[in-house]
């Protein structure tokens, strides 16, 4: 191994594994020196890895916008090469981003491209992750009956990985699926009890991820997605208490709920998650005042953190 490609991976493996400790300064300080020694060694892979890193690390700090560039400079490079691992792993991040952005037939493409790319070298984890942002777009697409199908698509193939306790996150966002689906149709029937819904099989999830959760079987298919995922479990925790009316386990999870969303910066999409929890209980509750309040707050974490659904959501009231 030469002494520029030596160099190269160490630099490039530093920035991997600050990312993976949540360091995402740091990840971005070692990947752009990866990046300037690539493009003085006209290195279309370095080039390559450097962006995706460089995208990863403003997807978790919630930059949407330049995380869907990086990935799509992450894309030029890897098909310029004929890399479908990173061509596959751009397109994963063009698929979240562009479903933070709003662009919901962009997510889906980039997915399911990034998917037959993945097929071509079957990796069990590799193709969960692509079926999970599939799904992901999918679901806030609206077509809540297809994204079950592939959350479920995504949580076996990762159980049948060396890592089986990473069937967590699809699970959990198979549920915050089901839960949207729950809540759409709860607003076009705004006269409905919410005692009334069909809560058997959305319970039955919640609880199994719970107890995934208090068995330490909580991995993700991401680098960095831990505490979000954790967020949207104690989220729907909240959520789903009130929808069957057990308003002391509902503040339970809101208090958790509200610690956890506090763990991220101010300017992150997911504390959107806190005040939508927030919102509900306040309805529930008959708070008009703190109803409207945690409704707006909703609006501008959702706006600040580059969420267009989570925003539309805020607007049209939870």
């Amino acid at each position: 191994m030469s002494g520029f490609s030596r160099v190269q991976r160490e630099t490039v493996e530093a920035a991997s594994n600050a990312l993976a400790a949540g360091k995402t300064d740091s990840c971005r300080s070692w990947a752009l020196r990866a990046l300037h020694r690539a493009r003085e060694q006209n290195d279309s892979a370095g080039k390559a890895d450097a962006y995706l890193l460089l995208s990863r690390a403003e997807f978790i700090d919630s930059r949407a916008s330049s995380s869907h560039g990086l990935s799509a400079l992450a894309l030029r490079c890897a098909e310029a090469i004929h890399d479908p691992h990173r061509a596959a792993e751009s397109l994963e991040l063009q698929s979240c981003t562009a479903t933070l952005l709003g662009w919901t037939e962009l997510a889906a493409s980039s997915a399911k491209e990034s998917l037959r790319l993945r097929g071509q070298h079957p990796d069990f984890l590799a193709l969960a992750n692509s079926y999970n942002y599939l799904a992901v777009a999918t679901a806030w697409g609206g077509d809540f009956a297809d994204a079950d199908g592939l959350f479920s698509e995504s949580a076996v193939i990762a159980g049948e990985s060396r890592s089986p306790d990473q069937r967590f996150q699809p699970l959990v966002n198979q549920c915050f699926s089901q839960l949207l689906n729950i809540q759409a149709n709860l607003r076009v029937q705004p006269c409905a009890d919410p005692r009334d819904v069909d809560m058997d099989l959305l319970h039955s999830r919640f609880e199994d991820c719970r107890q995934m959760l208090l068995a330490g079987q909580t991995g993700v298919l991401n680098q960095g997605m831990q505490e979000l995922v954790s967020l949207l479990l104690v989220t729907l925790g909240c959520q789903v208490s009130l929808l069957i009316g057990d308003l002391e386990s509902a503040h339970s999870y809101l208090q958790a709920c509200r610690s956890r969303a506090n763990r991220l910066p101010k300017t992150h999409w997911a504390r959107a998650l806190h005040w939508w929890a927030d919102f509900e209980h306040a309805r529930t509750s008959r708070d008009h005042r703190r109803e409207r309040l945690s409704r707006n707050a909703m609006q501008e974490s959702a706006r600040t953190g580059e969420h267009r659904p989570l925003l539309l959501l805020a607007r049209t009231g939870g």
